[in-house]
């Protein structure tokens, strides 16, 4: 397959979906007040699982069928539009903006699935048509569970709502056979998915920068920039060294990992967030949110290194889940913001160490 570069439309419309991500964490700090119950958390996941449902099927979409024709650029600024209309029905209040955004997501499912139509229409030549069904099928099918939800009255049509966002989301998986007849371009959407990772930590970097005085630098800032530095230069080293080059694959292990490693990433930043405006770390919840968050964060990136890459030996292995062990045994004793996030930076390091000296010896010294 021929090397497929990631538009400027794309990048355009990913900086809106990390900015909206933000805002789901803003929603969810509101609905908190110092404490983080497993129903705000299961909240928090719809409104990410809408917007991974929703940025999954486009990027796919546009993966196989993006060719720069003028109808795809006018989908893209038509969806890009939809769901700045979206973000402003995320509310701490959900039944109060429950309706307008049922309904946009929606629109969206159905104008993805209308993209999909058109796309295989006038591309009939290069796909069958059972690679696009199982989209628009289940597109259709969470619009119309979507559509039934408002019909509910209480609580219940939350819960509805998430039974149709849920099969949009995982739908594709389930369709393997289809997808490995048309492969997707691994190294567009590897890069893809890189960027966004690369602008949650931009979004996260901003957060810490904006709270920073310039006559009193408090250390905790300094930490947490060394912090999500280290984490980057991880996200960096794992990618750098991905195998790209290897035809036929889905790419559903990797784009579902990301969508995971983005989830926790966002959930550390939520933690970080309430600690740094509120001081509500030393809540037990909070505390153990960020270490689940953070060992997640590890094993996710660990794992897609070890499908898509030969660094990780038997023995690597081994020694990167005794680090990640130590990791959580220290980090669960100490009460400490500050030095949990210590622990954190000299975990992130030994696994560098562990798994890239000889490739940081040979390139970069």
């Amino acid at each position: 397959m021929n090397k497929k570069e990631v538009s400027m439309s794309e990048l355009f419309f990913d900086l809106i979906f990390v900015s909206i991500l933000s805002q789901v964490n803003q929603a969810t700090e509101h609905m908190t007040d110092g404490i983080l119950s497993t129903e705000n958390l299961l909240k928090n996941f719809m409104l990410f699982l809408i917007f991974v449902a929703i940025w999954v099927y486009r990027t796919l979409l546009v993966n196989r069928f993006f060719n720069k024709k003028w109808y795809q650029y006018a989908f893209v600024f038509i969806d890009m539009f939809l769901i700045i209309l979206l973000s402003r029905a995320i509310n701490s209040e959900f039944q109060s903006t429950f309706t307008p955004g049922v309904l946009i997501t929606t629109l969206l499912f159905l104008s993805i699935a209308t993209q999909y139509i058109l796309n295989y229409i006038l591309n009939k030549e290069r796909f069958d048509i059972r690679l696009i069904l199982p989209y628009v099928l289940s597109l259709i099918l969470a619009s119309l569970i979507s559509i039934f939800s408002l019909f509910i009255n209480g609580n219940s049509n939350v819960l509805v709502f998430l039974i149709a966002v849920t099969i949009a989301s995982i739908v594709p998986l389930f369709f393997q056979k289809q997808a490995k007849k048309h492969p997707v371009y691994f190294d567009h959407l590897s890069e893809r998915l890189s960027l966004f990772v690369i602008l949650m930590f931009g979004e996260g970097l901003i957060f810490i920068a904006s709270d920073i005085s310039v006559f009193s630098l408090n250390p905790v800032y300094i930490i947490m920039f060394m912090l999500l530095v280290s984490l980057f230069i991880l996200y960096t080293l794992h990618y750098k060294y991905t195998e790209k080059a290897k035809a036929k694959r889905t790419g559903f292990f990797t784009l579902y990992i990301h969508l995971f490693i983005l989830y926790f990433i966002d959930i550390m930043f939520l933690v970080i967030n309430e600690e740094m405006q509120h001081d509500h770390f030393s809540s037990f919840n909070y505390h153990y949110l960020y270490i689940t968050a953070f060992t997640m964060y590890l094993i996710l990136l660990l794992a897609n290194t070890k499908h898509y890459s030969s660094i990780l030996s038997s023995s690597k292995v081994k020694m990167n889940i005794i680090v990640i062990v130590i990791c959580v045994v220290l980090s669960s004793i100490l009460n400490s913001f500050i030095s949990i996030n210590i622990v954190f930076i000299l975990t992130i390091l030994t696994i560098i160490f562990i798994n890239y000296k000889n490739k940081i010896k040979k390139e970069f010294i």
